[in-house]
């Protein structure tokens, strides 16, 4: 398309917001056809997991067409407009009859330039990672919608660690209708859109006044979420806060069963945007209803956990399923290692025992402090507890508890990579909803002084996350700028004509893909391989050669000619390689692996296989035949010397 400029964001974000709809639209069906009541949050909530379990089921049947999904969005928007003409919208009951102050409307303007600007910049990227955006994270939605199913890539280690496949299938809402540079827009707009509403929703639950929830809003659209490579950060976040909602609604909390399983099928999506996930969304749901026993009993809270997992596992399922055919596990790690490389070889451990770096020691301990507010708090007024109070508490409890115990968790897991992505969508909520909680005990007990210390300190760790984020790094370490930064320079691209990267290569790689003969499988590493058509042939990613391969794994201390051997036993005949690109300059990796001590053994060992691959790569471009040349890119017969 070539009409960007204004117009573009009137077509983008309209779409979008059809998207965010749709959740609600499909969620609202589902409670019809069940009989259960159907306020907008239990629609949203239902609704994306919905979708996300359908595709899974589509994916089993390799029927995800953009035709397929278009019309999921279109009828879902359809069924959200109806449901909206027929309920109309209302302020939160708290709100009627409440005097907006000056210092309230203001905050809320202030919060609707926010949500413009933040909409605007989620349109384009300016920049994007070298090797996890360009080499596979723009490739799989589109690969998606061209083979119409999660297809196998053996050979893509990203594949394996990042998503069973739901993080895709939602981003090809997006992509089906817009073009793939809009990718970002599943997270950054769609999330973002959820994570307001979940927000007010909150609000609405505990009758909170304007003022304290247009400071949460705010607080929701000023902290800018991590965004190193094109994961999802935002619409994580927002499921977060969304099971808080859940555990607080009262129409859903006086069925144990029905709140697990709908807390279950949350985690359940949660974890399938990114697998990291895992530990927080298990954590938040399990120590929830550990707590419950207080107020509900034992009774309930096993109830509550077994509907959870029947939730989180009929999501997930069906995709859990197809990755085990692909990729040789159910879920990496915990479910088996399949095709990664730490099922064949014995490199640097990826846990680590050392403490996490200071930013997520200081947001931990500011948790912790205001933990403590609350146990004061509850022993101050522990005879004038409402169930209202009761319920909020754990629900804020809950998230807290599980933001620290799961980057612990993470932590160690990881050996401290990527602390702050990992963990900002749990960390994140739990401050958020702290700051909300101490509002209602404010709201109750307007003359206690321990209350509004405590709603005061509830602020700081919200301040210091914002201010971290903003200034914080990102986009690696090839092209480095802030946060704040890439949101100033993406929200003027969204006004602007903005290419694909490395665009002026498009003519290069359709004849590169020419080139490619009829039969075999071709092996790719790739600058920027969404320019391939994989609907033709069977194209495999290796964007970090030598990280993940089927049994008995890449023999990663052999020759080129082994490599050759072991391609060519996996039916795979083609090597396309971007040599002459920096991204695969041997020497890039080998000052990037020893940049710092700092440096995690998931970086380190990452990089090892990629140097070890590439040599191999060259002994193969001096012994092979040559099918396609450009001085950049290589097209290698395996099976034919040169």
């Amino acid at each position: 398309m070539a009409h960007f400029s204004v117009l573009w964001f009137f077509e983008a974000v309209p779409w979008c917001v059809a998207v965010v709809f749709a959740f609600a639209g499909w969620g609202d069906l589902l409670l019809a056809f069940l009989r259960q009541p159907r306020s907008w949050l239990v629609s949203f909530c239902a609704g994306l997991p919905l979708l996300v379990a359908v595709g899974g089921v589509l994916n089993l049947l390799h029927l995800i067409h953009g035709g397929v999904v278009i019309s999921i969005v279109v009828v879902g928007a359809m069924l959200a407009a109806v449901k909206l003409w027929r309920e109309g919208v209302t302020l939160p009951a708290c709100w009627t009859g409440t005097s907006f102050r000056v210092g309230a409307v203001l905050l809320l303007l202030v919060c609707a330039g926010l949500l413009f600007v933040r909409l605007s910049a989620s349109i384009h990227r300016v920049g994007y990672q070298n090797l996890d955006d360009l080499g596979e994270y723009l490739v799989f939605p589109k690969k998606m919608l061209q083979t119409h199913h999660y297809a196998a890539d053996p050979f893509s280690e990203r594949r394996i660690i990042n998503s069973v496949g739901p993080a895709y299938f939602l981003q090809t809402f997006v992509v089906a209708a817009l073009p793939l540079n809009t990718m970002q827009m599943a997270d950054t707009a769609v999330g973002l859109l959820l994570l307001v509403f979940f927000v007010l929703a909150v609000s609405a639950e505990w009758k909170l006044p304007p003022i304290h929830t247009a400071v949460a809003v705010f607080f929701a659209l000023v902290t800018i979420q991590a965004t190193f490579n094109l994961s999802f950060t935002t619409l994580p976040s927002a499921l977060m806060v969304a099971m808080a909602g859940l555990m607080c609604n009262e129409d859903v909390r006086q069925s144990p069963l029905k709140l697990g399983l709908l807390l279950g099928a949350l985690a359940g999506v949660m974890t399938g945007l990114k697998s990291v996930y895992l530990p927080h969304a298990i954590l938040a749901v399990v120590v929830f209803f550990i707590l419950q026993v207080w107020a509900k009993g034992l009774r309930d809270s096993v109830v509550g956990l077994a509907g959870s997992a029947v939730g989180f596992l009929g999501v997930l399922g069906p995709w859990m399923i197809a990755m085990r055919s692909t990729s040789g596990t159910f879920f990496y790690p915990v479910l088996g290692r399949g095709f990664h490389y730490d099922s064949y070889y014995k490199l640097g451990a990826l846990h680590a025992l050392t403490l996490p770096d200071h930013d997520i020691l200081r947001s931990l301990e500011l948790l912790a402090v205001e933990l403590l507010f609350l146990l004061i708090l509850l022993y101050q007024r522990k005879r004038d507890e409402t169930t209202e109070q009761i319920s909020g508490v754990v629900v804020a409890s809950s998230l807290v508890l599980a933001s620290i115990t799961g980057t612990i968790v993470m932590h160690f897991a990881t050996g401290g990579d990527s602390a702050i992505r990992y963990n900002f969508p749990c960390l994140f909520p739990a401050a958020l909803l702290m700051y909300l909680l101490f509002a209602v005990f404010v709201g109750r007990y307007p003359r206690s002084v321990v209350t509004r210390v405590a709603l005061g300190f509830s602020l700081i760790p919200l301040v210091t996350t914002a201010h971290r984020l903003a200034f914080s790094q990102t986009y690696g370490r090839y092209h480095p700028v802030t946060e704040a930064g890439a949101l100033a320079r993406n929200f003027v691209a969204g006004f602007q004509s903005t290419p694909m990267p490395n665009e002026a290569a498009r003519g290069d790689y359709d004849a590169l893909e020419r080139a490619i003969p009829q039969g075999s499988a071709t092996l790719t590493t790739l600058t920027t391989p969404y320019f391939l058509d994989f609907s033709k042939q069977t194209i495999y990613l290796a964007g970090f050669p030598g990280a993940a391969s089927p049994p008995d794994g890449w023999p990663v201390s052999g020759s080129g000619d082994d490599l050759a051997r072991y391609l060519l036993a996996h039916s795979v005949r083609y090597l396309a390689y971007s040599y002459g690109d920096s991204a695969n300059d041997p020497d890039t990796f080998l000052r990037f692996m020893h940049q710092s001590p700092e440096t995690s053994n998931v970086i380190k060992n990452e990089t090892f296989l990629i140097l070890q691959a590439h040599r191999q790569y060259a002994d193969l471009a001096k012994t092979r035949k040559h099918l396609y040349d450009d001085g950049r890119m290589y097209l290698l017969d395996l099976a034919q010397p040169g």
